[in-house]
């Protein structure tokens, strides 16, 4: 209310998926994703997740150390240490420990660990997580991979991936994204009602302005009466940026 009250000269949001809405709800993908891993672990499986340093990481963790017990590494746990001291509490449990071992032998910190977490949550080509992937080639423990975020199909990370899918070892894609879809960029847009908008990391709202040209079913993607309602929206917008000229 304090925002709005004020008006909103311009909003810059990521719109990623700004075409899509999402099949299923976060709480939802995230139970599945807590069966898989308890499924997985009650089969004899150890389980590795490469995750992104800021913030998904940490979220992971959090998910699963009431229950299992979790190593965080590579970047992924000097970004958890520097939330815990600036924040100057500590976030997890003592189910959870960070690696503080460069030169240790990846597939070993199993030993003691139900899951894994590391960064780069695309597997770049050698960071923490590709050097596990890279050592579990090798392995012959029951180990599962949960892909959790995006990578690209041309990078080292994919092909790696693929190298360790090819041995017929378990790979298991569950997306937790952080990228808002186009019902959560419709409410922000209805909820503030800026005069400009900009968009960044994808072409989602310019393809949402395309819709007017076309009928609502044409985006089954997406729930048809908001986005007609974001048609309203835009409109607004653009007839206010043709009064400033």
């Amino acid at each position: 209310k304090e925002i709005t009250s004020h008006g909103v000269d311009c909003l810059i949001t990521e719109t990623t998926y700004g075409r899509r809405a999402a099949p299923i709800a976060y709480e939802d993908v995230s139970k599945v994703f807590i069966h898989f891993i308890d499924l997985l672990i009650t089969h004899g499986y150890k389980v590795f997740i490469p995750s992104f340093a800021i913030g998904r990481s940490q979220e992971i963790a959090l998910l699963l150390n009431e229950t299992h017990s979790v190593l965080i590494d590579g970047l992924a746990a000097k970004i958890s240490r520097i939330y815990e001291n600036v924040a100057g509490i500590k976030v997890f449990n003592g189910n959870t420990r960070y690696n503080d071992s460069f030169d240790d032998n990846k597939e070993d910190n199993f030993d003691v660990n139900d899951i894994i977490i590391a960064s780069s949550g695309m597997l770049s080509q050698n960071s923490t997580s590709y050097n596990y992937v890279k050592s579990f080639l090798e392995s012959d423990r029951k180990i599962a991979i949960i892909k959790t975020g995006y990578i690209s199909s041309e990078s080292y990370g994919n092909e790696l991936l693929n190298a360790w899918r090819g041995r017929n070892n378990r790979l298991f894609d569950i997306s937790l994204s952080a990228h808002a879809d186009f019902n959560e960029i419709y409410s922000l847009i209805e909820a503030l009602n800026p005069h400009n908008i900009v968009c960044i990391h994808g072409d989602g709202l310019k393809d949402c302005l395309a819709l007017q040209e076309a009928p609502a079913e044409d985006a089954p993607t997406a729930d048809t009466g908001k986005v007609s309602g974001m048609r309203s929206s835009l409109d607004a917008i653009r007839r206010r940026r043709e009064m400033k000229k």
